[in-house]
């Protein structure tokens, strides 16, 4: 009888050695279970990215410029009127009535902005297909925006930007064709900084 007991006892502790005992098992277990709450998260999607869950109301708001935004131009809001711009008439409808305004130079100049807002596109895709009349303007894409674009004709000109779901375009209306186009690559990076905003 001791000598069963006593082979028992041995068996025991040999088990202890071998690499599956359980203090050792559930030990490394506990050491995964740490790594896995520790190890980084996905990284956070690219700021440009359309997100699922945004408002596109909510979205167009935000991009619109303020008084504030155009304040150095030196301009004062004016009564909201059609667009006069055959290339902002161009642009698809978005998923909500675009967001607009306008303001007047005391020259008598005018500047308008109207933002739109897709959920079955990216705005660089309609940006791409938009077709506008006159010369382009050359546009450097300020930072801020995806993809930049620009058209002049007679005294007018648009800077039509696109960031993520967002489509913002700025019309500028001027004496000449030169005050025209560099009041809308001015205001460029302007446009572009208020298009961060819906992020």
């Amino acid at each position: 009888m001791l000598a069963a007991a006593a082979g028992v006892v041995a068996c025991l502790s040999g088990c202890a050695d071998r690499a599956n005992d359980l203090d050792t098992y559930y030990g490394a277990a506990a050491q995964e279970a740490d790594r896995a709450s520790t190890a980084p998260s996905a990284a956070p999607p690219s700021p440009s990215a359309p997100r699922g869950d945004a408002d596109p109301a909510g979205q167009v708001t935000a991009a619109q410029l303020t008084d504030a935004d155009v304040a150095e131009e030196g301009v004062t809001p004016a009564l909201p009127t059609p667009p006069a711009s055959a290339c902002i008439d161009a642009i698809p409808s978005g998923a909500t009535p675009p967001g607009s305004m306008t303001w007047q130079y005391p020259s008598g100049s005018r500047l308008s902005q109207e933002v739109n807002a897709y959920t079955d596109r990216p705005a660089s895709q309609v940006l791409t297909e938009l077709g506008c009349p006159g010369e382009e303007l050359t546009v450097d894409v300020p930072v801020g925006a995806d993809s930049a674009r620009g058209w002049c004709a007679d005294t007018e000109c648009t800077v039509v930007l696109a960031r993520g779901p967002l489509l913002s375009a700025l019309h500028v209306v001027a004496s000449t064709p030169e005050r025209a186009a560099e009041a809308a690559q001015r205001l460029a990076p302007v446009t572009a900084k208020a298009l961060q905003r819906q992020q």
